[in-house]
């Protein structure tokens, strides 16, 4: 999604407040790749590893936070394999 540049401060201090509710955790990249493949990526991938549970809170806090600053809610991207 893009953001309005002007909007830029609100959504940084929203995503603050939702870390902020968030307590400390550890997590690590598990794997790189990317779609179709290496020579024409079109998406890039990121694996993740660690605390699986407190990372989902933290998209949740985030996003309603910023769904509280009119951003429209959109399906999670985060993935759990």
């Amino acid at each position: 999604m893009d953001i309005d540049p002007s909007k830029a401060s609100v959504v940084a201090e929203s995503m603050g407040r939702a870390a902020a509710q968030i307590l400390p955790f550890r997590i690590g990249l598990s794997g790189l790749g990317m779609f179709p493949n290496q020579n024409k990526p079109r998406v890039l991938w990121a694996g993740v590893a660690g605390d699986m549970a407190r990372l989902t809170e933290l998209q949740e806090a985030t996003e309603k936070e910023l769904v509280e600053l009119v951003f429209p809610k959109t399906e999670g991207h985060l993935t759990h394999i």
